[in-house]
């Protein structure tokens, strides 16, 4: 069974996040959507940034906006991309970008979510830095996404709430 999925459904999106898909020579920038039936991984440009704070930007006017709102909205772009899929289709989600692709929720056979930290010593001060792995693993391909520290999507401040998300899109399949 390919679990590459061509086309989706119009299964309705659950959540998103945003982060790096560990590729064989460099991470790459990806959102990954998920519906019911299918997880989704939607490239992440600069391209798609800039249209959406442009988006952002021109909403603001629209609204009357005067240059501090436009900043405020351009601003904020970054932590509302996400929110740009909810209301997308899966097809027009694939269509998006030619790098997107999407595996059927029934050939992932496990799902972790790490907290890893990464300590950093600076002048003698010490930082430790969450930055949790997201690994799905299907019969053919483990996906790890390191998901982005500045994930400011309101419905995903607190870690529980992800792990809330993955329990309901994989149930047991999420350790």
């Amino acid at each position: 069974m390919n679990e590459d999925v061509e086309s989706g459904t119009t299964a309705p999106v659950m959540g998103a996040l945003n982060g790096r898909l560990k590729g064989r020579f460099r991470a790459k920038g990806y959102t990954v959507v998920f519906t019911r039936t299918q997880t989704i991984f939607a490239r992440f440009t600069s391209a798609l940034l800039t249209q959406e704070i442009a988006d952002e930007r021109a909403t603001a006017e629209d609204h009357g906006a005067g240059w501090f709102g436009k900043w405020k909205a351009q601003m904020g772009a970054y932590g509302t991309f996400t929110e740009r899929y909810k209301s997308m289709s899966v097809e027009e989600i694939l269509a998006e970008h030619k790098r997107n692709f999407a595996i059927d929720n029934q050939s992932v056979q496990s799902v972790h979510l790490s907290d890893a930290v990464t300590r950093y010593d600076v002048d003698e001060n010490t930082y430790d830095v969450k930055s949790p792995l997201l690994t799905i693993t299907t019969p053919s391909k483990t996906y790890k996404l390191r998901l982005t520290d500045n994930l400011r999507l309101s419905e995903y401040e607190d870690y529980g709430q992800v792990k809330d998300l993955l329990q309901r899109v994989y149930g047991q399949r999420f350790e």
